[in-house]
This record gives C-alpha cells, sequence and structure tokens, in this order.
C-alpha cells in the first residue's frame, strides 16, 4: 500500500509540472548500443548533450532524472535495462511526458552511427528520426547538431564530419562488376594507323529499396541479395541502414508473414556474443531460436533503420 501511494505521489508531481509553463515535456533516455558496448561515460555525455539541447531551444522542459529513475524503479527496470520504443512511451507517459527521445549508438570498426529520435507519447508514433556516421573521435561533436536537425532547426556541422544520411533512400548505387577483357584474334595485315579500342563505360548497378514500419522501426521488405560473413553483413546495409539488434530481429520474427520477403533461414543481428568476440548472435526465422554463431561463417541480411 505504502509502495502504491508511493507511485501515485510520483504521478501527481508529474502532472503538476506539465501544467506549470506549457512547454512541452520530453523524456530523454540513456542511449542504446548495438555493436561494441558504448561506455558509461559516453552515455551520459550524449544523453545530457540532447537534454541541454532541447532546453536550450525555449520549448522543451526535460523530466528530471530522479523522476525518470523512480518510475522505472517502480515499472521493475533495472539502470542497465534497455528501453524500447514501446516501453519508453509508457515511462513517458507516467512521467507526464509530451515526448520521449530514444538515441542509438552503433560502433563498427572504429566508426561510430548515431540514431536519435522523437516519439509522440499520446500517438505512439516516430515524429522525427536523424542519423549520421561519423569516426569514433567525432561522436560528441555531433550529437547537438543532429539533435537541432531532428528538432527542425537549421545547423552547420563541423567541418571534418559529413552532413547526415538522407532518411528516404530509395535506391542504393552498388560498385560496378569488372568483367575481364575480351582477347582478339591477332590482325593478319599491318594497318596504316591502329585505333585504340573503345571499351564500354561500366555503369553502376542499382540495388531498389522498398521499406514498411513495423517494431517501431523502418524495415526493408527484401533480404539483401547474397549471404555475408558477420563483419561483411555490418557493411553491407546502405548508408543510413544497419542490423538489427537482438530484440528488433525478435520482432521481425514475430511479424515476418506481415513484413514479408524473407527467403533466408539465419539472419545476423548486430551484436556480438557477450562471451566470445569471434561469435555472433544469430536468429532462425522458421522457429525463432537463438544462435551463437562464429562471425565466419555465412547468413542472412535483413536492414533497419
Amino acid at each position: 500500500m505504502r509502495k502504491l501511494c508511493t507511485f501515485l505521489s510520483i504521478l501527481a508531481i508529474a502532472f503538476a509540472l506539465q501544467a506549470q509553463d506549457g512547454k512541452l515535456r520530453v523524456a530523454v533516455f540513456d542511449p542504446s548500443s548495438s555493436g561494441t558496448p558504448i561506455d558509461e561515460g559516453t552515455k551520459v555525455a550524449v544523453r545530457e548533450l540532447i537534454s541541454s539541447t532541447f532546453v536550450n531551444t525555449g520549448r522543451y522542459t526535460i523530466v528530471e532524472r530522479s523522476l525518470l529513475q523512480q518510475i522505472m524503479k517502480e515499472q521493475e527496470f533495472s539502470n542497465t535495462d534497455v528501453v524500447d520504443d514501446s516501453q519508453a512511451t509508457q515511462l513517458g507517459k507516467l512521467a507526464g511526458a509530451n515526448k520521449v527521445v530514444l538515441s542509438v549508438v552503433t560502433l563498427v570498426g572504429g566508426r561510430n552511427m548515431l540514431s536519435i529520435k522523437i516519439i509522440d507519447v499520446q500517438t505512439a508514433t516516430i515524429d522525427q528520426q536523424k542519423t549520421k556516421i561519423v569516426t569514433s573521435s567525432d561522436l560528441l561533436d555531433v550529437v547537438e547538431p543532429l539533435t537541432l536537425e531532428v528538432l527542425g532547426e537549421k545547423v552547420v556541422y563541423p567541418s571534418n564530419t559529413p552532413p547526415p544520411a538522407a532518411q528516404k533512400q530509395e535506391v542504393v548505387e552498388t560498385p560496378p562488376v569488372q568483367q575481364p577483357p575480351v582477347q582478339q584474334p591477332p590482325v593478319q595485315q599491318q594497318p596504316v594507323q591502329q585505333q585504340p579500342e573503345q571499351q564500354p563505360v561500366q555503369q553502376p548497378s542499382t540495388i531498389t529499396v522498398s521499406s514498411t514500419m513495423f517494431c517501431g522501426l523502418e524495415v526493408m521488405t527484401t533480404d539483401l541479395p547474397g549471404m555475408y560473413q558477420w563483419a561483411a553483413a555490418q557493411r553491407a546495409c546502405p548508408l543510413g541502414w544497419r542490423l538489427p539488434t537482438s530484440r528488433e530481429l525478435e520482432c521481425l520474427c514475430d511479424n515476418k508473414k506481415r513484413i514479408g520477403g524473407f527467403y533466408g533461414k539465419q539472419y545476423w543481428t548486430s551484436e556480438i556474443s557477450p562471451k566470445r568476440s569471434d561469435k555472433a548472435i544469430t536468429r532462425t526465422m522458421n522457429d525463432g531460436k537463438v544462435e551463437i554463431e562464429d562471425v565466419n561463417y555465412e547468413y542472412c541480411v535483413r536492414c533497419v533503420r
């Protein structure tokens, strides 16, 4: 009974704060990571940079960290739990927030992909989402400008970082396949002037990307062609796309018939085994079974963003 009264008191404070100044209240959660885990200091830095950027616009107030932690504790979340879109929406409602902000940091081969999205707690839909790929040393430099871009503000990125990835990339260019030259028979007569043979110009082939929204993600509706080792699978997704986490791939498996196009049996996730750096996590689509496989094996790839 005492625990219930404490929780109701927290809710009363949250809703009183929501009506206090007329500004939109935002709950900013710790960034999650896929691939190589990020350290606690980086998590705090990314979260605080996002929070301060929202506050400095003058249009938002941030849900106090202590209030958010207390609600998570009452809902039996630990400090290490990864909060997905639906859980964040529910926690945001309980904290009296209008919007929640989730971020993901993916570290692969010395490069980072940072993704930031805003979710409306009433409609449980994503208002805005932006992603950017940078070197590991530039990660914190782009958090503020990428957050401003999510908010629709004009920004200037540092000169050493490229512009953010486009969010609606429908056609992806792939390198042309180099064909061996055709051997010509020797010329029997000496020509007056031999002109160099004109080689046809190789045109890059393209892959048309179609997608749908499931599990709070934009999901490709077909597999990437071919089979990939884990390191190659990380690079195979087009710019702005990535491998799903283990939890995200579980949701895709649950909705595989509605999403369609799952022709392969076993798919890579973005996560390395917590016990072995030479093994990564996969999921078998026909029975949903999770496997820990050698990174040199070849499996299917379905990209998300």
